[in-house]
């Protein structure tokens, strides 16, 4: 996302961390073991997302804002 932004001062505020857990890159996603690093159960994180495509989606639409805003002549982002 950093490479949309385009102010001097390049900065993102978002939720929390535990928040942020539960989005997890389709990359990182399994739905079958292996788990990740071998444990033996899936993990929490897995488990409450809302699914291997919930990264993409979000980061797709925060890209989307931030390039509209840049073109729309109002300040840049």
């Amino acid at each position: 996302m950093r490479a949309h932004l385009h102010s001097r001062y390049q900065f993102i505020f978002g939720l929390a961390n535990d928040e942020l857990g539960y989005i997890i890159p389709k990359a990182e996603w399994d739905n079958q073991p292996p788990w990740v690093l071998n444990k033996k159960d899936r993990w929490y994180g897995e488990v409450n997302s809302a699914g291997e495509k919930v990264a993409g989606t979000v980061t797709r639409a925060l890209v989307r804002l931030m390039d509209e805003r840049r073109w729309s002549g109002v300040d840049k982002c």
